[in-house]
């Protein structure tokens, strides 16, 4: 299965383009356990190289459009302010009929959000990347349910 997982990226840069340490691992610890249960995983930090290979904006908006039309599951990972991009990585994936996890602990501090389960298939997962460790299992326990095809509850 194929998992386009939408995460912020700018807001997580900081001005030498470094992008959030802490974060970076909290992130990557979601692609291995996602990956070690046999799913690929488009994640737009890594093809940017966590923002050491940015692209312009008229080339990874295409490159993230058509990566994410053609995954099975977004898991869209969202703060307290949850990103623009992401906003409308789950707008696409709403419009495409492409199911979504949503991963947040706000989903209420927006009425958009909240209610996309009405016109989308969508799981809500309250997790916050930004406050948790890498070792969140509930957030991996509930990843399980909602991607058949393996486990994603043990670091590989």
């Amino acid at each position: 299965m194929k998992i386009f997982v939408a995460a912020p990226f700018g807001s997580k840069l900081d001005a030498a383009g470094t992008f959030d340490l802490g974060y970076r691992g909290r992130l990557e610890q979601l692609h291995r356990r996602v990956e070690a249960a046999g799913h690929s995983i488009f994640a737009s930090q890594r093809n940017e190289e966590w923002g050491h290979a940015p692209l312009p904006p008229e080339d990874y908006v295409l490159i993230d459009y058509h990566e994410l039309a053609s995954s099975d599951v977004i898991i869209a990972v969202l703060g307290a302010n949850p990103s623009l991009g992401v906003c409308i990585e789950l707008g696409w994936a709403s419009a495409l009929g492409i199911p979504i996890i949503v991963v947040t602990k706000h989903a209420h501090s927006s009425t958009m959000i909240s209610g996309l389960h009405r016109v989308s298939e969508v799981h809500y997962i309250a997790a916050d990347l930004e406050e948790s460790t890498p070792t969140d299992q509930e957030l991996f326990e509930q990843l399980q349910v909602h991607l058949p095809g393996g486990t994603v509850d043990e670091e590989p």
